[in-house]
């Protein structure tokens, strides 16, 4: 006796197999709280000056960096996200390195103003190498938080995180630029 296979239409060959379902739920949140931990940093950047609190402000910055990459390195990406992933690696490694750069500086610079002080030599101000710093922290930032909307399985899912990220990174921009010297 032989088998008989079953018919099918060729609606039933056409289909492809839904996509897994992704449960949003756990991603917002960790996203959420991800949101709280930055602007808890952000708001301890409001009324500093650049070149007086320069290592606090640095140090702020490289917070929320790390606080991106803890996240970014719990979270499993599809082998398709490879590039972006590796985008906000690179963007965050600028704002490590530029930050190194202006710390060495700083160290230097206060040796230098103790003896222009004796001098009394003007001393070129830290600000714009701090601003500068601070800049890329926000496009590590940035990098990242677009790596993370790639997790969403669609755009209209990602509404939400992308309107609160885009306004956490436009006030983050807004503070950099209002730092007075």
């Amino acid at each position: 006796m032989t088998e008989i296979e079953p018919q099918t239409t060729s609606d039933e060959t056409d289909r492809t197999p839904p996509p897994p379902y992704f449960d949003i739920r756990p991603w917002q949140s960790a996203l959420a709280g991800l949101l709280a931990r930055l602007e808890h940093h952000r708001a301890g950047m409001i009324g500093r000056r650049l070149a007086a609190d320069a290592g606090l402000l640095l140090d702020r910055a490289e917070a929320m960096v790390v606080a991106v990459e803890d996240l970014a390195r719990g979270t499993t990406f599809p082998a398709k996200l490879t590039p972006a992933v590796g985008e906000a690696v690179a963007r965050a490694g600028m704002f490590v390195s530029a930050a190194q750069e202006v710390r060495e500086e700083l160290k230097q610079g206060l040796v230098r103003s103790v003896l222009t002080a004796l001098s009394r030599a003007a001393v070129p101000s830290a600000a714009p190498a701090v601003r500068n710093c601070l800049e890329s922290a926000g496009e590590a930032l940035n990098g990242y938080f677009t790596l993370f909307t790639e997790k969403y399985p669609s755009s209209l899912a990602a509404r939400g995180w992308v309107d609160a990220a885009s306004g956490f990174v436009a006030d983050y921009r807004q503070l950099v630029r209002d730092l007075p010297e």
